[in-house]
């Protein structure tokens, strides 16, 4: 019976960790999110404190930034949302910063939404990710795992 409730304990403990480690980044990535949603646009180049939490967050912020593309919404969460989905979906967990990858050169110019970008542009893009997502998601992120920010190999 101790061998029982000792394994019984064990497991109630790793289903509290994973719980509140889910938790953790569930909260902080829809925070982060909705300030980027809310943020008027900042300097091209300065990273906000939004950008740095999704881009720590690696591939568990994929299904969030997906979840929120709306072609609708303001041209600079647009932009800020496409580029973090090309280098999140390429470089999980790590700071957006010199790259000489030819998948995130190719994702940049198909999916990062720019000034350039009309309606229908910005839509076309929008549905190119998530399709992408639909598509190629699980190989990206796995719901699951929790403990990591870069669940692909």
């Amino acid at each position: 019976m101790k061998i029982a409730a000792k394994v019984l304990a064990g497991v109630a403990l790793i289903a509290a960790l994973w719980s509140s480690t889910f938790l953790y980044w569930h909260v902080r990535i829809l925070r982060a999110v909705r300030a980027l949603e809310e943020e008027s646009g900042h300097a091209v180049f300065e990273t906000s404190d939004a950008e740095s939490t999704i881009a720590s967050a690696g591939c568990r912020s994929l299904p969030y930034l997906v979840g929120s593309l709306d072609e609708s919404k303001k041209f600079e969460y647009l932009y800020s949302c496409s580029y973090l989905l090309c280098w999140q979906s390429v470089h999980p967990g790590i700071l957006p910063q010199e790259s000489s990858s030819e998948l995130l050169s190719t994702r940049l110019d198909d999916w990062c939404i720019n000034t350039k970008d009309d309606a229908a542009s910005r839509r076309r893009k929008c549905d190119l990710m998530k399709t992408w997502w639909r598509s190629h998601g699980g190989e990206r992120h796995q719901w699951w795992r929790v403990w990591t920010s870069a669940c692909a190999p």
